[in-house]
């Protein structure tokens, strides 16, 4: 009996219990389902806005979520644990709760952009540690910091192989504190 393998679920859900609904009727349905990623995301980080207090040590970095159906932003990345999957750019906070996210929907990454619009929604208010990965590495980046963001300390590891003048910079002998 089909209804019986439940792979999608469906027991669990009230209204199909309630209904008696048919197999047919189901997948009908089911198939027609259209979900706008983007309209969630946006509604996602603004309600998790609303509820969380941001605690001060935060980071950024990307996620991916598996996912096999049909989608035109899945993406493939060979040697992750999950391949295939929706990719999200995320901004957490030192307790795992996700602050904000952004869905990649195609577009070539612009990491410095996704990460100044991350922290153009953190309280100015309140001082914070921003940690991220040798991605978002970049003097760039630590230049934009330094100047609009002063609540934010940070904390941004660079690669040799990234492209970057930072490492022009730090060649040319800065004294400790200098910028």
């Amino acid at each position: 009996d089909y209804w019986s393998d439940d792979q999608l679920g469906v027991h669990s859900c009230p209204y199909v219990k309630r209904t008696k609904m048919s197999r047919d009727r189901f997948m009908e349905i089911w198939r027609n389902i259209y979900c706008d990623i983007s309209k969630l995301t946006t509604l996602f980080s603004s309600q998790a806005k609303l509820i969380w207090k941001l605690h001060p040590h935060i980071a950024v970095d990307e996620s991916m979520t598996p996912f096999k159906g049909r989608c035109r932003w899945r993406v493939f990345i060979r040697r992750k644990p999950n391949s295939t999957g929706l990719k999200f750019y995320i901004l957490a906070d030192q307790t795992g709760f996700i602050y904000a996210l952004w869905m990649y929907q195609g577009q070539p990454d612009n990491t410095q952009q996704i990460v100044q619009g991350f922290l153009d929604s953190v309280d100015s208010k309140n001082q914070y540690y921003l940690y991220t990965d040798s991605y978002y590495g970049g003097y760039p980046l630590a230049e934009w910091i330094m100047l609009n963001k002063s609540n934010i300390k940070f904390t941004l590891s660079c690669r040799i192989d990234r492209p970057s003048n930072l490492f022009e910079v730090l060649q040319e002998g800065l004294q400790k504190g200098e910028f």
